[in-house]
């Protein structure tokens, strides 16, 4: 074990991870409330692992310098857009083991992890400015919406799905995982994909990104659908609802409107 980290693989706002022998990765805290945000994910994760879903293994906690950090497999691979960037045949393919994947996840009942509608209940109160039509839009649309408890991973964006030379796939980074409806996550997941694209800097990349984006979106979809029938198709159409919700109670991140345009989008083409 090297007496200090080395090369950083990546950056995030809770914490970084850096190399840790020529086998293992750690990801090292660095917020005030670090030694829970730790346990939180130690939690997770080993739960993830233990329902055999593609998660690097988990070594468990330690600490560098007062800092707790977090010790796990290191995954060859890239992340989820680079790698189709390089591999843009695989789309399709790609997408589908996604869709079962996550579907697959969904089937999972995690009552030991913490309620996601709690915490989305907290967030839309953190919401500014208070008294919004949003916020009490998304609010009352979370009061109707009947509890759940399987497992979600609630930040499944491009960045924490890497994807190997083979085409293996492994989802990282457990910090907010929750017990909680599945449309709820995968309102998660639709949103922070649809962020991506709308983030790109010229005209002409954000069209390429859109046009791929929206055919990964497609067969992630209904891979999603033919893995996990949800019921009927009422219980599909409260997906909006929660595109809703979810971008409320991400309201730093959101853009305005942007709700209203994927819901568009998923009105038009996949529900």
């Amino acid at each position: 074990m090297p007496a200090t980290p080395g090369i950083l693989f990546g950056k995030g706002a809770t914490a970084n991870v850096f190399e840790w022998n020529d086998n293992q990765v750690i990801k090292l805290y660095s917020k005030p409330n670090a030694s829970e945000l730790g346990e939180q994910e130690l939690k997770a994760h080993a739960f993830a692992e233990k329902v055999n879903l593609p998660v690097p293994h988990l070594t468990g906690l330690t600490q560098w310098q007062k800092q707790p950090g977090l010790v796990m497999e290191k995954i060859t691979g890239r992340p989820l857009w680079p790698y189709l960037n390089k591999h843009p045949l695989r789309l399709k393919k790609t997408a589908r083991m996604l869709g079962r994947l996550q579907a697959g996840m969904h089937r999972i009942e995690a009552n030991e992890l913490p309620s996601l509608s709690a915490r989305l209940k907290s967030l839309l109160e953190q919401f500014e400015p208070s008294g919004h039509p949003l916020q009490q839009e998304a609010h009352q649309l979370l009061q109707q919406q009947p509890e759940q408890l399987r497992l979600c991973h609630t930040d499944l964006n491009g960045s924490n799905i890497l994807v190997t030379r083979s085409g293996k796939m492994y989802f990282i980074d457990w910090s907010t995982a929750s017990a909680g409806p599945p449309l709820a996550d995968l309102a998660f997941t639709l949103l922070k994909f649809f962020r991506s694209a709308q983030a790109s800097k010229s005209w002409y990349e954000h069209q390429l990104l859109h046009l791929g984006q929206h055919l990964f979106l497609k067969h992630y979809l209904r891979a999603y659908r033919k893995t996990i029938p949800l019921g009927s198709q009422a219980t599909w159409a409260t997906l909006p609802n929660w595109i809703t919700i979810v971008s409320a109670a991400s309201f730093q991140q959101a853009a305005p409107g942007e709700h209203i345009r994927l819901r568009q989008l998923l009105r038009r083409y996949f529900l």
